[in-house]
């Protein structure tokens, strides 16, 4: 237990310095397709290329490398995989929670989708325990905080109902004082027991207080290493997707697009639901690489990188949840004979259910070989796998952003470029659910067809992009391509 308590305070120190400290970096350049030839088993190799961690709590975390040996004399790049999952909790109890929900009442939101918003945040309040807060901050042109964050109960229930009523829209879009506003009354009642989140919703692009982008991604940053997480909600045709998921991405929290206004009752209600389901909190991986191995890429979760170690924020998990990162890596030539380490990874949370913390580190390695067959074996195919998702989700994405670009050619010939890939490798070696890549690739020839047919600044072609952004964005974070 003391060793293990070491390790948790060291994990910490070393998350708190580097979080203060690190040089943010952003996941933009493509994985390259792995060069494959046959699968190998992992008892033919003298290392463990896959490592699992029960620490003992509500989250384990897995470990792999895509190869188990180099050769020697030789740089190479590999890959590796961390999926740090959450145990599937039945039980009742769940953490308090502390949260604003701050709505966009600018004109644009009149009619339907505002009586929708009022609608949800009444369930909400239906929903709430006693012993949870909440606030709720609105915003048009000006920001009003409606109902100051307070106590759920009886009275304060019936308090915050009239407040939700009486919100009334008009105005433009100060996303910024919104979430400000509900940032600072969350910040006010921060607890570490519970869980700590805005929940901030939009239908228009910012245009009043900060309008640009990273000026406002810095704020879901802020609130993150404060903390605070943040889920961001995307309701129409008019909103900046690419804006909206980049601060819940900075703020580890959900994404959600709705194109149906029928639809935010219950997006609100599964964004409460996992709330409520919460297992851990402010979690982090802190991965070391050993000398002679350097990053050349880090995919599907938000980052920093300091000095040689990669430090990944995950803040909370829900019941049954995963969140998944890819790492390229570049092994020196240098890298002695024998067996070597390649990286050591340490994951830190809050047990909610145990109500105590947890860390873990955990190790992978690889041997150095003179036998070009060995090194060129693939030992894991679900970290082949895994490179596939993530080149089908960026090819979606930026395939979007150049049809929405009016580049529909190159649009295609993006998405094209993915589907020789991934033929290619199913072909060498035998993925994991080998059909959803067949599932996949039908999804890619029906975008291409989109993109062919469907004129970009019609209505369904603007829905086409932004549901087709938020798949790639939901591939990115999980393990899964459905």
């Amino acid at each position: 237990m003391k060793q293990l308590a070491t390790i948790g305070a060291v994990v910490a120190m070393l998350l708190i310095a580097a979080l203060v400290m690190g040089k943010e970096e952003k996941v933009s350049v493509e994985p390259d397709p792995v060069p494959v030839t046959k699968v190998a088993t992992p008892v033919d190799l003298p290392t463990v290329p896959t490592t699992n961690a029960d620490l003992n709590g509500t989250l384990s975390l897995k470990a792999r490398l895509s190869n188990g040996y180099v050769m020697a004399g030789q740089s190479k790049e590999i890959y590796a995989t961390f999926d740090t999952s959450a145990i599937d909790y039945k039980g009742a109890k769940r953490p308090a929670l502390n949260v604003a929900l701050v709505v966009d009442r600018s004109g644009s939101m009149s009619g339907e989708k505002f009586d929708q918003v009022k609608e949800a945040a009444l369930r909400m309040v239906d929903k709430l325990e006693e012993g949870d807060r909440i606030a709720l901050v609105s915003y048009g042109t000006d920001v009003s905080v409606d109902f100051p964050s307070a106590e759920i109960n009886e009275t304060n229930r019936i308090r915050l109902r009239s407040a939700i009523q009486r919100m009334a829209e008009g105005g433009g879009t100060n996303l910024s004082g919104g979430f400000q506003s509900g940032y600072s009354e969350v910040s006010r009642w921060k607890n570490p027991d519970f869980v700590n989140r805005v929940i901030l919703m939009s239908d228009g692009h910012a245009n009043v207080g900060m309008t640009s982008g990273s000026a406002l991604t810095r704020l879901t940053r802020t609130s993150l290493e404060n903390e605070i997480s943040v889920t961001t909600v995307g309701v129409g045709l008019d909103y900046n997707e690419d804006l909206m998921t980049e601060m819940a991405n900075t703020g580890a929290g959900n994404y959600y697009f709705i194109d149906d206004a029928k639809r935010i009752v219950s997006i609100f209600e599964e964004e409460l639901k996992g709330l409520a389901s919460t297992v851990a909190r402010d979690a982090a991986l802190l991965i070391t690489l050993a000398p002679g191995v350097e990053s050349a890429g880090v995919f599907g979760l938000n980052f920093k990188e300091e000095g040689g170690k990669v430090i990944v924020p995950l803040a909370e998990f829900r019941s049954a949840e995963t969140k998944s990162l890819l790492m390229k890596l570049r092994v020196s030539e240098l890298l002695p004979q024998g067996t070597s380490p390649v990286l050591d990874v340490a994951l830190s949370y809050q047990d909610v259910i145990h109500d105590k913390p947890v860390s873990g580190l955990l190790e992978l390695k690889v041997a150095t070989t003179t036998d070009a067959a060995k090194a060129a074996e693939v030992v894991d195919p679900s970290v082949v796998a895994r490179v596939q998702q993530i080149e089908i989700a960026n090819s979606m994405q930026e395939a979007m952003e150049l049809y929405g670009s009016g580049k529909a050619e190159e649009a295609k010939d993006r998405i094209e470029r993915t589907q020789r890939s991934v033929r290619v490798t199913r072909k060498k070696v035998a993925l994991p659910n080998d059909a959803q890549y067949e599932k996949a690739d039908q999804d890619l020839e029906a975008l291409k067809a989109t993109i062919d047919n469907v004129p970009a600044s019609s209505a369904e072609g603007r829905t086409t992009i932004k549901k087709a952004k938020a798949r790639g964005n939901s591939i990115n974070r999980s393990v899964d391509l459905f």
